[in-house]
């Protein structure tokens, strides 16, 4: 099934040691790199335009859960939750798929033109950065090591390459690099 899904893109912020998490939540708090996150998987341009047309968002169910319910579904994007629970409650308008093919593929059906992005958990980084049609990496580097119990998985420079640093920041006391990984085989 992965020759027919859509190209992909993961984004994730993860500390020195490649935590991105610690009991279903994020450790740090950097207000500026979530609305880079925002901005990336809507499409809105560095003005806050909206964009031209909708993306989409593949999640695991534990992501979703650690989405604070106000902001629940992320709005201007469509959501994917990848659950094998076929009863697990979600809003009419998020999507539910059983696999992680399975959401990509709907991902890309619903997108339309607009682009999928991958935003977690840990279980599926590990099994969509093996795919194929994963084109690219987002990953904010921070520069601090925190207490975490989910980690994103490490960059194998064979099949990725470090393609730019999009911004270099220090927030609140942490400094980041926001790196652009691309698929080279």
């Amino acid at each position: 099934m992965s020759s027919h899904l859509p190209p992909f893109d993961l984004v994730a912020a993860a500390d020195r040691n490649l935590g991105i998490g610690k009991g279903g939540r994020l450790p740090w708090r950097l207000p500026r790199e979530m609305r880079y996150f925002r901005d990336l998987t809507t499409g809105a341009d560095e003005d806050g335009a909206p964009p031209s047309q909708e993306n989409a968002v593949v999640m695991g169910r534990r992501t979703w859960e650690s989405i604070p319910e106000p902001y629940r579904p992320l709005g201007a994007r469509k959501n994917v939750v990848v659950t094998r629970d076929p009863d697990y409650p979600l809003p009419a308008n998020v999507l539910r798929a059983v696999s992680l093919e399975e959401a990509l593929a709907l991902a890309g059906e619903r997108a339309q033109g607009g682009r999928v992005f991958v935003i977690g958990g840990a279980q599926i980084y590990r099994r969509a950065i093996e795919l194929e049609a994963c084109a690219g990496i987002y990953l904010t580097r921070i520069f601090a090591d925190y207490d975490c119990d989910a980690f994103f998985p490490a960059i194998d420079e064979r099949i990725f390459e470090l393609a730019e640093i999009l911004d270099d920041v220090s927030e609140r006391g942490a400094r980041y690099r926001i790196e652009h990984w691309r698929r080279i085989r």
